[in-house]
């Protein structure tokens, strides 16, 4: 599956699942998302479009998105994560 196709599914869920909401397959997930926080879910399917239509583009929309959702639950793993 390819990168850009993956984060933002999950990207959703985390979003949905830290708030309380129920998850949904397929398109229920987009559009439990566009319900529940309208904002992210159109910046994380614009950003995804543009990324899957024109690779070259900039990712910079497409991670801001995903580091967002990231954010209100901590941060990514690797912040504070140690391996011993």
């Amino acid at each position: 599956m390819h990168l850009v196709t993956h984060l933002p599914q999950r990207a959703a869920e985390l979003a949905l699942l830290t708030d309380g909401h129920w998850l949904g397959g397929g398109k229920w997930l987009s559009r439990r998302l566009a319900a529940a926080h309208p904002d992210l879910h159109t910046r994380l399917t614009e950003a995804a479009s543009a990324a899957l239509c024109n690779p070259t583009t900039e990712p910079a929309p497409f991670t801001a998105a995903v580091e967002e959702v990231l954010d209100r639950t901590g941060g990514p793993l690797w912040t504070g994560y140690s391996r011993r």
